[in-house]
């Protein structure tokens, strides 16, 4: 089995969009309606109580009476994301970006939305035009580099993950650049990440899944196996899944084993 194969079956820990915070009208006194205006507010406070529907019909129809303030389709575009319309949340977010070339928050918030479609190479286009404005790196950074790792660039997202680690000691970000390193064949490498989150209590199926393959490949292989009991063990259902998945290294870790003790 090829090694990315074990990859193939995370799930991707990543922030909702759905916690954005809403953009008031850049220039309220020259709302072109007081209708439009009104709208607007209506809008923001039913997105505010999650009423995604009543939202969108006050935002959609502020936006028709006037389509020059930013703050509508940057609502908007939240509200789409909450119902599960990124598409359309995309666009809107562009036109926000259009109407507010410099509202680093819109690009950040289109490249999650774009790594929610699958759209992973444009996530990180958006990403890297993010950290060119006022979002903190340490916010962007983890979001790119998982975007990065998702394209299978491992270098330039560990890149990402060494730098905002170097900021600040996250969870997320110690576990994908486990996952990067080790699909870069740094298996020793991985296994540190690991331990370390080990220490901070993170003991699950993703981080035993690193741990069992780069074992393995490392040829410890009772060991390997141990880490794969252990995930049966916590996650059943995990187990069954990756038991699949990972049947030929198992396998092959098993008839190591097994020649190591003929011998």
């Amino acid at each position: 089995m090829e090694l990315a194969a074990g990859l193939s079956a995370f799930s991707i820990p990543f922030s909702p969009v759905v916690a954005m915070t809403s953009v008031t009208p850049t220039s309220p006194e020259t709302e072109t309606s007081g209708n439009a205006e009104q709208l607007f507010y209506q809008g923001v406070e039913k997105l505010s109580q999650n009423l995604l529907d009543e939202a969108q019909v006050a935002l959609e129809s502020s936006y028709k009476l006037n389509p020059s303030n930013s703050g509508t389709p940057f609502n908007l575009a939240i509200c789409y994301v909450r119902k599960g319309m990124y598409q359309a949340a995309l666009e809107f977010f562009e036109k926000t970006i259009e109407l507010e070339p410099e509202l680093t928050v819109a690009y950040f918030n289109a490249g999650k939305t774009a790594f929610l479609m699958g759209s992973h190479e444009e996530a990180v286009i958006y990403f890297e035009r993010s950290l060119k404005g006022d979002m903190p790196e340490g916010q962007v950074l983890p979001a790119k580099g998982i975007a990065l790792h998702s394209c299978g660039r491992m270098a330039e997202a560990l890149e990402d993950f060494n730098r905002a680690l170097e900021l600040e000691e996250s969870t997320v970000c110690l576990l994908y650049r486990a996952k990067s390193k080790m699909m870069m064949h740094d298996f020793a490498g991985a296994l540190t990440d690991i331990e370390r989150l080990e220490e901070l209590g993170e003991v699950n199926a993703e981080t035993l899944v690193v741990r069992f393959m780069s074992l393995k490949q490392m040829q410890r292989n009772w060991e390997a196996l141990e880490a794969f009991e252990q995930l049966e063990a916590i996650d059943p259902e995990a187990g069954k899944q990756f038991s699949i998945s990972l049947a030929e290294d198992l396998e092959e870790a098993r008839k190591n084993i097994n020649l190591i003790v003929k011998h």
